[in-house]
């Protein structure tokens, strides 16, 4: 079946300021640059923009607003959208990251947790390697932000004058992170 060559056209500004025909019956005249936007004429003479989509094997059409009352690039943008967001329905989408404290305020709030379970005399130990150690380097960083290139730096920047101080503040900084 032949498509009539009236049915289709670049929908812009003009296109729809023109006085369209009236018809006994609804009729559309579809986008030639964006497949599935279209225009809508009533019987009425009054005419609306909408999006033909889709949507798990079931097609809906989205009006999205009168043509006199609506610019065609107004338009154009939501049914972009409408139609991007339904091409990538049930794709894995990208983890939305929380927004995460930042590192000092992590350890002020869950110290606690953290050394219930050691000896005084380690939470002591521990908490200096925090304050001394690992506070100057991550305590401004926010929790999600550290990297294991950022660990990796660290360590060269603590190598030869503080290794001792680096391997005793590893096993602290590594208790926090998988807390966190």
């Amino acid at each position: 079946m032949r498509r009539n060559p009236w049915r289709r056209a670049l929908l812009d500004g003009n296109f729809a300021r023109r006085k369209l025909p009236l018809r006994e019956t609804e009729y559309c005249i579809w986008d030639t640059e964006l497949a599935g936007f279209s225009l809508r004429g009533r019987p009425t003479g009054n005419t609306y923009w909408f999006v033909r989509l889709r949507l798990r094997g079931k097609h809906r059409r989205i009006t999205l607003g009168r043509s006199d009352e609506l610019a065609a690039e107004l338009a154009r943008a939501p049914a972009r959208r409408l139609l991007a967001e339904v091409a990538l329905d049930g794709l894995p989408k990208r983890a939305v990251v929380k927004s995460t404290p930042i590192m000092s305020d992590f350890v002020e709030t869950y110290w606690g947790d953290l050394s219930r379970v050691w000896k005084a005399s380690t939470t002591k130990r521990n908490w200096n390697a925090w304050k001394t150690v690992i506070a100057p380097t991550f305590g401004a960083m926010r929790v999600a932000d550290i990297l294991p290139a950022d660990i990796h730096r660290w360590r060269d920047d603590c190598a030869g004058t503080r290794e001792g101080l680096f391997n005793r503040a590893l096993p602290v900084l590594a208790a926090l992170v998988k807390y966190a």
